[in-house]
């Protein structure tokens, strides 16, 4: 049930995406508004971030820490553009905790440029307790482009659900006190199903068929002794041919079940391997 309300509001947010976005077609994005704004175009600059923020929920791709950190720094030109200093300071705390030793242009912040002085407050921010992220049932949660169970509790991130098929589900730039999309998460008790893995059940069936088939083929070898063992019989004997005739059809059988079982298991081994 919960899952099937999850599926129907996952439906919804990506109807909101008429047109889904590669991950190099948004750093395009990023790259003309950084651009834009060295170069003191103001106009271009809100152009190309604004691009930017439309194209980032509809991205069809993970992004890299790489890429979170130009959200952030792109969004802290536009806070300060905006003149909310505290705001710019964030996003700037942000980048430098995904990459520590970034730095700003001198050409965009000079020494003694208010930004700089921003960038220099936000990289020496001791960072708050992080907030712990609900596991989701299926696929994974990324965290400023890596794969978390947590996020900042002090400054903005960029989150991503990716189902098990691999695909982005949603992506956002979210301050610590914004709730996130919905997934479908792991409820209490339920805890085991992280560490369950569908291959240990493949490679279990992989086992109990190698087993049958050897069950079946230790039959076949039987009946084949008793085969023989009839065959001396006196000659002419109808009861004696009778019981010859059934433990050959009866060998033929268990050897035909346990190549099956055979290529069951062999199968299932593969599959196993696969899905590791």
């Amino acid at each position: 049930m919960m899952l099937g309300m999850w599926l129907v509001s996952a439906v919804a947010w990506s109807a909101e995406c008429s047109t889904r976005y590669s991950a190099e077609q948004l750093v395009q994005s990023l790259a003309l508004a950084e651009s834009s704004y060295a170069e003191m175009d103001d106009i271009g600059f809100q152009l190309s971030w604004t691009e930017a923020q439309n194209r980032l929920p509809c991205v069809m791709e993970p992004l890299t820490p790489i890429d979170a950190a130009q959200v952030h720094r792109v969004a802290a030109y536009a806070a300060f553009l905006g003149q909310d200093l505290p705001q710019a300071t964030d996003y700037l705390a942000a980048m430098a905790r995904v990459q520590p030793k970034a730095t700003l242009p001198s050409g965009v912040a000079p020494e003694g440029h208010p930004l700089r002085a921003a960038f220099d407050d936000a990289r020496s921010r001791p960072e708050a307790p992080p907030l712990p992220l609900q596991p989701p049932e299926a696929g994974e949660l990324r965290v400023d482009g890596a794969r978390a169970t947590t996020r900042p509790g002090d400054r903005p991130a960029i989150v991503q659900y990716i189902g098990a098929d691999g695909a982005v589900w949603w992506t956002l730039q979210a301050d610590a006190a914004d709730a996130l999309p919905d997934y479908p998460e792991v409820q209490p008790g339920e805890e085991w199903k992280l560490k369950f893995n569908p291959a240990w059940a493949v490679a279990a069936g992989a086992g109990a068929a190698a087993i049958t088939s050897l069950v079946l083929y230790q039959g076949a070898v039987r009946a084949e002794t008793a085969f023989f063992d009839e065959s001396a019989c006196v000659s002419g004997s109808d009861a004696c041919y009778n019981q010859a005739e059934a433990a050959l059809r009866k060998n033929h059988g268990l050897v035909l079940g346990s190549a099956a079982t055979a290529l069951t298991a062999a199968g299932l081994g593969v599959a196993a391997v696969l899905t590791w």
